[in-house]
């Protein structure tokens, strides 16, 4: 377990963490290597956020969690007393029988509260159909409450599918109309897209861009050929440095 001198400025904050690794076949676009990106882009930012103090709350997507808990394992002991747990989960009820282990064992070595939601329009998933499809209405009443319940400081969006710009319409509404969103475009999926299509409505932020400028151009590095199609040649932004550096400005937005 990690012991780092930090001041914990982000003590009884809560930042909200929306996204997942995209599915093939679901329209989104997939970086190369997206499972590695997005296990960079999560850890770093887990990290970043424990070691301030911070708390994470997010749905749990079974391709986020295992990273998630690997973290909160570095910096807490298990069995953290609940108000000092770093994460928290919203599940629905519709998907009680599915719960992956890996969500379950968040709470049940106690580093995360697991909050349940009503399913509603006896709703009940089962494995093998899209769950923004087949649970939208419990979906929908999990992601309002889990919102208006902690009332997050940020969204972070991380790669993600269909149900990341329901969540973000949700985070973007009165009172939290003014707080930022930021969007990890070189994760690619949702968080790429939703930039693209709502940078105007939303109080969205190009995370790695504004690293990069704040960092004098850290990102601008020498092309590789154009003509090359191996993803190798395409750099993984330093989600380490990056995370950090949003750290900062959260505990600077907040006057922290």
């Amino acid at each position: 377990m990690r012991t780092l001198d930090r001041r914990r400025r982000l003590a009884n904050r809560i930042v909200f963490l929306s996204g997942s690794v995209p599915e093939p076949d679901r329209g989104f676009v997939r970086v190369p290597d997206a499972p590695f990106v997005i296990e960079q882009a999560v850890v770093a930012l887990a990290r970043a956020i424990f070691a301030e103090g911070g708390r994470i709350v997010f749905g749990a997507h079974p391709s986020i969690s295992p990273l998630v808990a690997s973290v909160a394992a570095e910096y807490f002991p298990p069995n953290t007393e609940a108000t000092m747990r770093p994460v928290i989960i919203y599940q629905s009820e519709a998907f009680k029988e599915v719960l992956p282990n890996d969500t379950w064992d968040l709470h049940r070595y106690g580093y995360a509260d697991l909050i349940w939601t009503d399913a509603k329009g006896g709703e009940q998933y089962k494995i093998g159909e899209p769950a923004s499809r087949k649970c939208p209405k419990s979906l929908t009443e999990m992601r309002t409450q889990m919102i208006s319940d902690q009332n997050p400081i940020a969204m972070v969006i991380v790669g993600g599918m269909d149900g990341v710009e329901e969540e973000l319409k949700l985070f973007c509404t009165p009172p939290r109309s003014t707080m930022p969103v930021y969007a990890a475009l070189a994760t690619g999926g949702a968080a790429s897209t939703l930039y693209a299509e709502w940078k105007y409505v939303y109080p969205m932020h190009d995370l790695e861009r504004e690293w990069s400028q704040s960092a004098k151009g850290a990102l601008n590095r020498e092309a590789s050929p154009a003509e090359s199609t191996d993803p190798r040649d395409k750099p993984i932004p330093p989600y380490g440095a990056i995370m950090q550096w949003l750290v900062e400005q959260l505990i600077a937005n907040a006057q922290l």
